[in-house]
């Protein structure tokens, strides 16, 4: 890997502004978007873009500098191995809001499966005791369906209680998520 100040073009003593343009101006020449998939001048994007991020952190660069100084021919390898650590940080990041955005399908697919499981109990227990009354002559009683109405009815509290569940776990991953995984 090169030295991060000789892939954006800048002296070491370069100021945050200067480094940004640098790069803004490689970025205009070789972002992936306007350069028709030419796949070096994609490389050159990317490096340009961790030697960009690299540079501007104010702990990396100051100790990039203090390799530089002390020991240049282990610098290259000092940015190398930053640069990777934090492509595979980033790795992670989007592998953990991947399985966060899984466990949130997975909530509101419960969420709906409850609340379609007590729609259903109500429904039958509701729509029996409906058809015996209208199939009841006038002034008779008619029958209420005590079974399916209980049936419906814990149905309904099932559907509850996961619902409130599946809800408590959504608000888990999304506090989970603004606190970073």
């Amino acid at each position: 890997m090169r030295d991060p100040y000789e892939i954006l073009g800048v002296k070491p003593d370069a100021t945050e502004e200067q480094i940004k343009k640098a790069f803004h101006r490689i970025a205009m020449e070789t972002h992936p978007d306007k350069n028709g998939g030419d796949s070096l001048k994609t490389q050159k994007f990317r490096d340009a873009a961790d030697a960009y991020h690299f540079l501007t952190d104010e702990n990396e660069r100051a100790a990039y500098d203090y390799y530089n100084k002390a020991q240049p021919e282990y610098s290259d390898d000092f940015y190398e191995a930053k640069t990777a650590e934090k492509k595979a940080e980033s790795r992670r990041t989007e592998e953990e809001y991947h399985k966060a955005f899984q466990r949130e399908k997975e909530c509101i697919r419960e969420l709906i499966q409850n609340l379609l499981i007590g729609l259903v109990g109500l429904a039958i227990g509701g729509g029996l005791t409906l058809i015996s009354y209208l199939m009841a002559d006038p002034g008779e009683y008619y029958r209420v369906y005590y079974g399916p109405m209980i049936v419906g009815g814990i149905a309904v509290a099932k559907a509850l209680l996961g619902i409130f569940s599946s809800i408590g776990r959504m608000v888990e991953n999304w506090s989970d998520m603004k606190r970073g995984l």
